[in-house]
């Protein structure tokens, strides 16, 4: 189980990365911002001590903040969410596919917050840098046309995004 993954990581890259995938879980189950939050902080201090690492396949904190941030946005921590999928986006240059994972995910903050021109922006971009490196993930395909779904008759032509998502 994740927490006691995280538990018995201690203070080390795999102790970040259960508490992240924990933490996605928790808010994609519907738990409230007080049970994931706490979890998030508290990666983010361990992260903060571990050593710098650069590429892949390492985990960074790009990779916290972008995973956390998603979990943040499910959870309904909006501020927490924008500040770290911002923190994603800047850490994460140099790293395409990761920056196309955060800008999907703060396509689905914005529209959480229910700002769907921004939402359709930040799809647009994840889908483009995704199709200038061959055909989109069809993960990005799913996350696309739930929210152009989501999203009809609000924020714009989607149109566009769903031909790729389809």
């Amino acid at each position: 189980d994740l927490a006691q993954a995280r538990q018995l990581g201690g203070r080390t890259q795999v102790a970040v990365q259960a508490a992240a995938l924990e933490t996605y879980a928790r808010a994609a189950r519907g738990e409230p911002q007080t049970a994931v939050v706490p979890l998030l902080r508290a990666a983010e201090q361990v992260q903060a001590q571990l050593p710098a690492s650069a590429g892949w396949p390492v985990w960074t904190p790009a990779h916290l903040h972008a995973f956390g941030g998603i979990a943040a946005v499910l959870c309904g921590a909006r501020a927490l969410a924008s500040e770290w999928l911002q923190l994603a986006a800047d850490e994460a240059a140099g790293m395409p596919s990761l920056g196309v994972a955060v800008d999907s995910y703060r396509a689905q903050g914005c529209a959480s917050a229910g700002d769907w021109d921004a939402a359709r922006s930040y799809a647009l971009d994840a889908v483009g840098v995704a199709c200038a490196r061959g055909a989109p993930p069809a993960w990005l395909k799913g996350r696309v046309a739930s929210l152009a779904r989501s999203a009809r008759g609000r924020g714009g032509d989607w149109s566009g995004l769903r031909a790729v998502a389809a």
